[in-house]
């Protein structure tokens, strides 16, 4: 039977690559007389030749150019393996998500339970904050791991994420607070509304932006106002509409370095800006 050991696995498929014994050698941390024999006695245990040696380096013969695809594959399958152990052998950190309380995180929930559903032994802590600086001020200070906000602004010591954008027909599920009808933008908004076939569960109505804003600010319901005017709160989340008309878009907040992050909140990361990829297609990122 052909035995081997991931030593000489490593080492076959780098003096492959290299074409060099002395280099391969140096690649996974051996002796090049130590890394000689090891390809010999790997050679003569698979009972064929599987390279040429020159006076200045090695050649792949045919049987060798086949197997070390084979070699290279079951490396892989090796780091997926212990990829997979180191997950559960490590102790799992709480993942801290924090948000503005009436931060309109469509889709966010169906996407946190199935990243829970493939990794069970993780914990998520939700938090609030009342205003989008301290929010992003929890992620810089790492009280916070990710903080999701539809923020603007940019800020000088994170970075942002796109994630799932929401349409016009996202906000149905909501209380809204609507302005009076007789302003250019309520007509705005009643023609985009009709166009979708839908209906905004209207709450409360106000003549202005400012009352708009300030129910809105209180968690009475969401509303649609200039982005200038939305601003002028931190304690909303205020999101920027692109064209067409339906492109909102929410962005995880965190540290520039990713290594900073505790594997669990990097592992949270990566799963819902890939989960929302297909809806965020052929958009403009802010």
């Amino acid at each position: 039977m052909f035995t081997y050991d991931l030593v000489d696995l490593r080492l076959f498929s780098a003096a492959a690559r290299a074409g060099s014994v002395s280099q391969a050698a140096s690649e996974v941390h051996l002796a090049v007389s130590s890394a000689s024999a090891r390809l010999k006695a790997f050679e003569a245990r698979s009972g064929v030749k599987l390279f040429e040696r020159r006076p200045h380096g090695v050649d792949l013969m045919p049987a060798g150019v086949e197997t070390v695809h084979a070699v290279r594959a079951m490396l892989h399958d090796a780091e997926v393996l212990e990829s997979v152990l180191t997950r559960f052998r490590r102790n799992h950190q709480e993942v801290c998500v924090a948000a503005l309380p009436n931060a309109m995180t469509v889709g966010l929930a169906d996407d946190v339970s199935a990243f829970l559903e493939q990794n069970p032994e993780v914990s998520i802590k939700l938090t609030n904050y009342a205003r989008a600086g301290r929010l992003l001020d929890s992620v810089l200070n790492r009280t916070c791991d990710l903080a999701f906000t539809s923020w603007t602004g940019g800020h000088a010591e994170l970075l942002c994420a796109p994630y799932r954008p929401l349409r016009l027909a996202d906000l149905f599920d909501f209380d809204f607070i609507a302005l009076d009808r007789d302003t250019a933008l309520r007509h705005v908004i009643d023609e985009e509304v009709a166009k979708t076939g839908g209906r905004l569960r209207v709450k409360i109505w106000t003549e202005s932006y400012a009352s708009a804003l300030h129910f809105a600010a209180a968690g009475r319901g969401v509303t649609i106002l200039p982005l200038e005017a939305a601003k002028k709160d931190e304690r909303v989340c205020a999101l920027t509409l692109d064209e067409p008309w339906a492109s909102l878009l929410i962005r995880i907040w965190h540290v520039p370095n990713l290594k900073e992050l505790n594997p669990d909140a990097d592992a949270l990361l990566r799963f819902l800006v890939n989960a929302s990829a297909p809806s965020r297609a052929g958009m403009k990122t802010l």
